[in-house]
């Protein structure tokens, strides 16, 4: 039979897959992936007596030899900050259909988003991210999305993010008397004028 989402379907004829008095345990090595196979037991004794052994629902193998697929949308670009920032996406799987996902981030800390949504299939998925609780440090981060699929094969993609939490350091370096530097005096981080006249002068700043 056909195995699609989960599901079999399309079964043709019983034929003969093993040899006349088969090992046991007997190993089937022609099935294909994407397939389902039933299988029964014909047993004829020496006067052609036959007696057919089969249950359909308990000898059905589904076979899903091929990984889960997934990928992250390209929003948020970054930087990010701050409680509420959502990660989506999209999985597929051709044959058994996806279980679970799960996404993990790893730079200056590693850890794991909670809280992912995606309904039974996972066609797409939804991941906040909170970056202050608990707080992690600023840097260039790799997000990992593993699908895993009803076979227990798994997949994964990755996309990468700038997390910027903590605000700008700014501190004083020095003035600059420009012109009519005579109505100007700087003692250090103090710029005095005269204002019986005019001038200018430049503030410096170091940033970080």
């Amino acid at each position: 039979g056909t195995y699609s989402a989960g599901a079999c379907s399309g079964y043709g004829a019983f034929t003969d897959v093993g040899p006349l008095n088969p090992a046991d345990p007997f190993v089937d090595t022609t099935t294909l992936d994407g397939k389902c196979y039933r299988y029964r037991l014909v047993a004829t004794d020496r006067v052609e007596n036959i007696t057919i052994a089969t249950d359909p629902s308990a000898d059905e193998f589904r076979i899903d030899r091929t990984n889960p697929t997934g990928s992250f949308d390209t929003l948020p670009v970054g930087p990010i900050s701050g409680t509420s920032k959502t990660f989506t996406g999209v999985t597929a799987d051709a044959y058994s259909g996806v279980a679970s996902i799960a996404v993990a981030y790893s730079g200056p800390a590693s850890g794991s988003l909670s809280g992912c949504t995606g309904g039974p299939t996972f066609a797409t998925f939804s991941c906040p991210w909170n970056t202050t609780s608990p707080v992690i440090g600023d840097g260039l981060y790799t997000l990992t999305l593993t699908v895993t699929d009803v076979a227990g094969r798994t997949g994964t993609a990755t996309r990468t993010i700038m997390v910027d939490n903590q605000p700008p350091v700014v501190s004083f370096a020095s003035f600059i008397e420009n012109i009519n530097g005579n109505y100007l005096h700087a003692i250090g981080n103090t710029m005095y004028f005269n204002p019986a006249g005019s001038g200018t002068f430049t503030l410096n700043i170091n940033g970080s």
